[in-house]
């Protein structure tokens, strides 16, 4: 009966003891930002905030010009959508480790607009 009791123990205590082996680098939430693809480009065409996770919720109401949207540093792309056509919406997540300006650029048939975003450190915490 001895034996029963501590494998019941170690089953209610399994769970603590895994929660508690997490990574403590975990990341930060997801940040979500909507662009909307337009005739004239990107909106909005400039974007601020900490590094981390961002989710681009890429949307396009009606235009046929602009379809496309990418995320690029200076060296390479860091993530696109395309077929972004007219009632459609996709989404694009990105990871910001650096901080530093990074362009954003929604392009189409007839328009290769573009943008920026400039990430900053996120403040360590205690």
């Amino acid at each position: 009966m001895h034996r029963l009791h501590v494998f019941a123990l170690a089953l209610l205590l399994a769970p603590l003891v895994l929660a508690a082996c997490g990574d403590e680098s975990d990341p930060a939430p997801v940040r979500t930002v909507r662009i909307t693809l337009g005739g004239s480009g990107c909106n909005p065409s400039s974007l601020n905030f900490a590094t981390g996770r961002v989710r681009f919720v890429v949307s396009n109401p009606g235009s046929s010009n602009v379809t496309a949207f990418e995320v690029r540093s200076e060296r390479r792309s860091l993530g696109s959508v395309n077929n972004v056509i007219g009632g459609t919406t996709r989404n694009l997540t990105v990871t910001f480790d650096e901080a530093g300006a990074y362009s954003m650029r929604c392009s189409g048939r007839e328009i290769d607009g573009s943008g920026v975003i400039v990430i900053t450190e996120r403040p360590s915490t205690p």
